[in-house]
């Protein structure tokens, strides 16, 4: 076939393309960033849903296809695999403390999830109670996490089954690289291998039982790979909509979700056989097109929000942080302190295993295109803040190359052995070794994935203290502080503090209501004077009510009256 005619025949997928970067623009010119915004609070959960739901049932509908794909593996395997699961399950779930990480957004992001399941809006409010919301704001953040986490609080979940239902979710990820690692190499030990690394990666369970974005990002980014795997394996169009629903929704976990869309163009270029012929195909068009659809929503969310600011007036973006980056990254993966660095060396390893070199680069770029994003990003840094998060979007790739480097190791000490014995059971010991050491390389790291470490110590503190507090506070009373999500998703009244500057609204609120609370939080101690922190002192009569003292940082809840 020669140039012209290919060209011809892809005009069709580069229309279905177009349209969600047409209609994106077209927005854009037309409407104001406000009133994009005031749409999208109610639109984008109703994608959200539509997204999900039709993932579901496609993964239902394509039950049977998927079952045919692994119906060779034996019973030992799938034993062994379940094992592996539970250490790795109760590693994330029970060994690694139930904390927030990433203050304050983590209860940020809550507090979409619990305004989404009450009135179907993905807003943060700042004011309001447990029936209304009177102030509301549509965050930069994507609320593919959020709208998930709708679903605890919808059932009448709180903010520890939150944590506890992000490390279920975080943990299937165990699974899905079994299946990703098995369509790729067709070798059970070498996926085995795989599902064992990626368990036991320190970072990947201290992070689990947090409410970030970040773990279950990696989960639909895994499960989006295994439905495309699948889908070139059976050809099925009952997969192929479960794949690109997966994409959908996956991509509206992070900002950088996009990325995936590059990563799945990768996988089809390098892995799909007959391609023109496949994506030419009608069914392909139409889910491709209805894909195009669904995501829409979130390419205007990401345009509408590309100037607020992400934690710098600076370039957010730019060459001059590639340096200090790529050292602190590449460091990471050797200095044995957050991350074993045999796993690294059995990623390495994993390159020279066989001659699948098109899997294997598929495999490099997943890695590659997330750390070449990180070193462009003012705060790509795994050293910068809690920012060691990112590398979570590398794991699932390393760990299949370390798989790979695995099963090397193991095949190789069973030929150096088989040379000087000659019994059955040889066959077992390089499989027992290399495990022995996968597993030996992780033992070190049990005390930094069981403690809750000090980094945040004093935010952290700020929050337990006042979720102790508000246990103890009538429902009818008012906090007012910089934190109203705390309050909201532990079922109080809420104001944030900066509507004190509004005299009348306060001078109404003391007056009708004898319960009003005041708590000098964690932003509030560090930006006194810029936090109306001093213009409450000045103006309002202030009553300790409780307050807690740690290494010199003080946080105090007080009772609230006028002069």
């Amino acid at each position: 076939m020669d140039d012209k005619k290919k060209l011809v025949m892809i005009i069709p997928i580069i229309l279905v393309l177009l349209i969600p970067l047409i209609l994106t623009f077209f927005i854009d010119f037309f409407y104001d960033v406000d009133e994009i915004k005031s749409n999208l609070i109610w639109i984008i959960p109703i994608v959200l849903a539509v997204t999900l739901a039709t993932m579901i049932f496609s993964f239902i509908w394509s039950f049977k296809d998927f079952r045919n794909l692994f119906k060779k593996i034996d019973r030992k395997t799938w034993i062994a695999l379940l094992l592996i699961f539970l250490v790795g399950f109760s590693l994330r779930v029970f060994v690694a403390p139930q904390v927030h990480r990433l203050y304050y957004d983590e209860d940020i992001y809550l507090d979409i999830g619990y305004n989404i399941a009450k009135n179907g809006k993905a807003s943060y409010c700042t004011y309001g109670n447990q029936e209304a919301c009177y102030e509301a704001f549509y965050m930069k953040q994507p609320n593919g996490y959020p709208f998930l986490m709708s679903g605890v609080f919808l059932f009448g979940g709180d903010e520890s089954t939150a944590h506890c239902a992000t490390a279920i979710i975080s943990s299937l990820t165990i699974i899905s690289i079994f299946f990703i690692s098995y369509l790729l190499f067709k070798n059970k030990k070498i996926s085995l291998f795989s599902t064992l690394i990626f368990s036991l990666v320190p970072v990947a369970i201290r992070w689990a039982p947090t409410t970030t974005s970040d773990t279950v990002f990696i989960f639909f980014t895994s499960l989006t790979v295994l439905g495309f795997l699948s889908y070139f394996k059976s050809d099925k169009t009952s997969i192929l909509m479960f794949s690109f629903f997966s994409l959908a929704y996956a991509i509206q976990m992070r900002p950088e979700g996009l990325l995936l869309i590059i990563l799945i163009i990768f996988m089809f270029l390098l892995i799909k056989k007959n391609l023109l012929q496949s994506i030419l195909k009608v069914d392909f068009l139409l889910i491709l097109l209805v894909f195009s659809i669904l995501i829409v929503p979130h390419l205007i969310h990401s345009n509408s929000v590309k100037d607020e600011n992400w934690g710098t007036e600076g370039d957010k973006l730019g060459t001059e942080y590639i340096f200090d980056n790529f050292e602190d990254n590449g460091i990471f993966f050797f200095d044995n302190v957050r991350f074993p660095v045999f796993f690294t060396i059995l990623a390495f390893l994993g390159l020279a295993y066989d001659k699948m070199w098109k899997k294997k680069l598929f495999l490099a770029s997943w890695f590659l295109i997330f750390f070449g994003l990180y070193l462009l990003f003012y705060a790509g840094s795994f050293d910068y803040g809690v920012d060691v998060r990112f590398s979570l979007t590398m794991y699932v790739p390393i760990a299949i190359l370390g798989g790979c480097g695995a099963f090397l190791i193991s095949k190789n000490i069973n030929k150096v052995l088989k040379i000087f014995f000659d019994k059955k059971w040889i066959s077992h010991i390089g499989l027992i070794a290399a495990t022995v050491c996968v597993v030996s390389s992780f033992i070190p790291f049990i005390g930094f994935v069981s403690s809750t470490g000090e980094r945040a110590w004093d935010a952290r503190l700020c929050h337990d203290f006042l979720v102790e507090k508000l246990n103890e506070l009538d429902d009818n009373c008012l906090i007012i502080t910089m934190i109203p999500s705390v309050v909201e998703i532990n079922g109080k009244n809420f104001m944030h503090t900066e509507f004190v500057a509004d005299q009348s609204l306060m001078n109404r609120l003391l007056t009708e209501n004898n319960c009003v609370f005041y708590y000098e939080d964690y932003w509030t101690y560090v930006q006194f004077n810029q936090t109306y922190g001093k213009y409450i002192h000045d103006n309002y009569k202030l009553t300790i009510y409780d307050s807690v003292r740690v290494k010199g940082t003080e946080y105090t809840l007080y009772y609230i009256s006028l002069q």
